[in-house]
């Protein structure tokens, strides 16, 4: 079965049309599709995040993710994000970090037994605890955020152009994790020429690849780090 990380970049890519982070810029204004769009992609890698790097309890773990948006709409938070220095979701681990930790003092500041306990004692330390660090969750769960948004939207798009069945054989090829298929059997299941499961798999991955980089393209400053996240999608490391 083949795979989505078998992908390598692609040459000859249009030159990249501005040196803001337009989805980040966006939310900043509090333009609401700009704040939709980072919600979207980084609620649930911020979940991950907190409950990894900070143990928190789930129902903490949902405070201090919308804290964090709240944070968006009512400081100029977002200015401070400088993508010249680090990728933002680099930004977003300190922002993070950075609430948390006062939360927690704030908490030891008031009155003991009079609130309850926000942040373990232990927790304050930068030992990771599982062998997977919370950054690398916090990564993990960024790439997995930004394939579902591009599958979902690679789905709609050939829905509406009556090609269905061009989505189903991509996501038996590259998603399929259960079972091995080869050219013949997907021909076979879906009724199609041998040499049509070949296009089917070409266009539709052309078309996945061309929405990941779009969606990628919200969070970089050009077209060199656009490449360099690209090599990291695709790669698996950090």
């Amino acid at each position: 079965m083949g795979s989505a990380s078998d992908q390598s970049p692609t040459p000859n890519r249009p030159a990249f049309p501005t040196t803001r982070w337009s989805m980040v810029a966006a939310a900043g204004r509090r333009e609401d599709p700009g704040l939709r769009s980072l919600v979207a992609a980084y609620d649930r890698p911020i979940r991950a995040y907190l409950a990894a790097r900070w143990r928190l309890a789930p129902d903490e773990v949902g405070d201090r993710a919308q804290d964090f948006f709240l944070e968006l709409l009512q400081r100029d938070v977002l200015s401070l994000a400088d993508p010249a220095r680090a990728r933002f979701r680099t930004f977003v681990r300190a922002v993070l970090d950075s609430a948390v930790v006062d939360e927690f003092r704030r908490g030891m500041a008031q009155k003991r037994g009079g609130d309850r306990e926000r942040v373990p004692l232990d927790a304050v330390s930068d030992a990771p605890r599982h062998a997977e660090s919370p950054e690398q969750v916090l990564d993990r769960e960024w790439r997995r955020s930004l394939v579902e948004r591009a599958l979902s939207e690679l789905e709609r798009e050939l829905a509406e152009i009556d090609q269905q069945t061009r989505f189903a054989v991509f996501r038996s090829w590259y998603l399929d994790d259960g079972e091995s298929v080869d050219h013949v059997m997907l021909a076979e299941r879906h009724d199609i020429p041998r040499h049509t499961v070949s296009n089917h798999l070409r266009l539709a991955k052309q078309r996945f690849r061309a929405i990941l980089e779009r969606l990628l393209r919200d969070t970089v400053r050009d077209a060199d780090d656009l490449e360099a996240e690209l090599a990291w999608f695709f790669g698996g490391s950090t």
